[in-house]
C-alpha cells in the first residue's frame, strides 16, 4: 500500500521535531564548551575540530547530493554553536 502525501509530511514533521530537539540539546553542549575554552583562554573556532565533524557526518552519506547537502546544514550547525560560544 502505497503512502499517502499526508503520511510522508507526518513522518518529515516528526522527524523535524527530533532534530530540533537534538539541535537544543548540541546548542546547550555548545555554550558548555564555549564557557570551558573562555576559562581556559582557548579560541572559539578550533579548524581541526570543525573538519572532523565534517568528515564524519559526510561519511554517513552515501550519495555525492546527500553528502553535499549535509555538509551545508553542518557548516551552518558549526557557525552557529560558535556564535553560541562567544
Amino acid at each position: 500500500m502505497e503512502k499517502s502525501k499526508q503520511d510522508i509530511r507526518n513522518q518529515i514533521d516528526a522527524i523535524d521535531e527530533q532534530i530540533a530537539l537534538l539541535l537544543k540539546n548540541r546548542f546547550a553542549l555548545a555554550k558548555a564548551i564555549g564557557k570551558l575554552k573562555k576559562d581556559s583562554g582557548l579560541p572559539v573556532k578550533d579548524s581541526s575540530r570543525e573538519e572532523s565533524v565534517l568528515l564524519k557526518v559526510s561519511a554517513l552519506m552515501q550519495e555525492d547530493d546527500e553528502k553535499q547537502a549535509v555538509l551545508q546544514i553542518y557548516k551552518a550547525v558549526i557557525q552557529e554553536c560558535s556564535n553560541l560560544q562567544k
